[in-house]
């Protein structure tokens, strides 16, 4: 007993575990029941209970409070601080930063943004913020962050979906938003390098999955997923930068009705988005013919897998052409659009809430849980220094090797396709529903990249960032 007393006043505090190994000790000749003593003899694993300060001082310390104080996790190259941008999805300084800016979201009258108390024992906000981050990273339950944060489970919900609203309130518009003019030239002088002059980004639809989902709409959201879930059209660059994003849809929907909701495709097809853009184009010389062997755009596109309707600003390849020249820029075509697959993959490994199915009743929720991932996504990138990877010329490396399979076409490849289907080669015409948007010029505009991706590829100009 004295030993133990001893050690612990060297210490700098006397934590509550060794307070109540002491108080177990002090107890251990006497036994009560209903707050009287029976016998002198006590059994050495009586529970000993603990008063409200106690107990909230023991959660206090059992939480990651400490954790969040120590020097180590400030060194990003440390295995704490790896630790800890592995539960935060985040590192420390980008931690310190969202932060310093949430300190400033305090109402009028000093309270938090979405508190209604001035409560001086509630949680700091650097302890609810390394619980929000943790519910995005790892999926914790609300269950969970009682257990380790200390914050109550009505609280740790509340306050998230109140923290992740407003997050995509303050941030969405300086990291998510579509490129400006002066960025879009880099933009595009990327794709141009890459064999696809004037686009500006690649666009997928994306969907998670929504164990919640009300009864009266399972039948809504339930598609070729097999699972109730929301789907959203993102709009992506080269360098993985999200810039464009819809609203949940139910998980029933195509991309062809989804493409028709989202803002940016539609300002880039009515020419609103960037009516000053101008791309030039190469086409091979006419024998006999002094003609221009140029051809001038001043529309952008996406590109995009065959799921799309067929608008002069979203492209995607036939799969049913024999053409070489069409075989190779298809096959470029789709190794480079994969970077919206990519996105969603580093998404999902970096946030695991956004691969289990959303647990709550609302989309609007996870609405903010989805914009709030591709915020920090971005983020990340600059953090990480991914966006300036194309000014380095060591990532870039020559790409004009193309072994395209010649084999015949698998019309099974793509089923969102009315063309994939061999009934309809045979003359039977396609059902209304199923006829694509065809906008004029899209397929002479297509034929026209298809030129200028052989030009490229002759001179031996197209180029792999990697």
């Amino acid at each position: 007993m004295k030993r133990l007393r001893r050690a612990a006043a060297v210490s700098e505090y006397l934590d509550l575990e060794s307070r109540l190994c002491l108080r177990l000790l002090e107890r251990q000749s006497e036994d009560f029941e209903d707050g009287q003593r029976v016998s002198k003899r006590a059994n050495p694993y009586t529970f000993v209970t603990l008063d409200e300060k106690e107990e909230k001082e023991y959660w206090f310390e059992k939480s990651t409070w400490k954790y969040l104080n120590l020097r180590c996790i400030r060194d990003e190259n440390s295995t704490a601080g790896q630790k800890f941008r592995r539960r935060h999805c985040i590192p420390y300084s980008m931690f310190e930063d969202i932060f310093t800016d949430m300190e400033s979201w305090k109402n009028s009258d000093g309270t938090f943004f979405y508190s209604k108390s001035t409560q001086k024992d509630r949680p700091p906000v650097k302890h609810k913020l390394s619980a929000f981050l943790n519910v995005l990273s790892q999926a914790s339950t609300f269950d969970n962050i009682e257990w380790h944060w200390g914050i109550s489970e009505r609280a740790a919900q509340r306050g998230f979906h109140a923290w992740t609203k407003e997050f995509v309130a303050r941030y969405w518009a300086q990291w998510c938003s579509p490129p400006t003019a002066e960025e879009l030239v880099e933009v595009e002088r990327i794709y141009r390098r890459l064999g696809f002059p004037g686009c500006i980004g690649s666009m997928d639809g994306v969907h998670l999955g929504w164990a919640c989902c009300p009864a009266q709409l399972f039948h809504e959201h339930k598609g070729k997923e097999l699972f109730p879930s929301l789907v959203y059209n993102v709009v992506v660059d080269h360098v993985r930068r999200i810039y464009s994003v819809t609203r949940g849809n139910p998980g029933t929907v195509s991309d062809k009705t989804v493409v028709k909701f989202d803002s940016f495709v539609l300002a880039l097809k009515e020419n609103k988005a960037y009516p000053d853009f101008r791309y030039t184009l190469r086409r091979k010389p006419i024998p006999g013919c002094a003609g221009s062997t140029h051809l001038f755009y001043n529309r952008p596109y996406l590109m995009n897998d065959g799921g799309y309707l067929e608008w002069v600003s979203t492209m995607h390849a036939d799969k049913q052409s024999t053409n070489t020249a069409h075989i190779h820029w298809r096959k470029r075509l789709e190794s480079v659009r994969k970077d919206t697959e990519c996105t969603f993959g580093s998404m999902k490994k970096r946030f695991t809430i956004l691969k289990t199915h959303s647990r709550y009743w609302t989309s609007d929720k996870i609405d903010n849980v989805f914009w709030t991932c591709c915020i920090i996504h971005n983020m990340l990138l600059k953090f990480d220094g991914w966006q300036d990877r194309a000014n380095d010329p060591t990532f870039w490396r020559s790409a004009n090797d193309i072994s395209a399979d010649l084999s015949p076409p698998n019309f099974s490849q793509d089923d969102d396709m009315v063309g994939n289907d061999p009934r309809y080669m045979m003359g039977y015409s396609p059902p209304d529903d199923m006829i694509a948007d065809v906008e004029p010029g899209f397929k002479e505009k297509r034929l026209a990249l298809i030129e200028h991706f052989e030009c490229q590829l002759r001179d031996k100009e197209i180029e792999w960032l990697h």
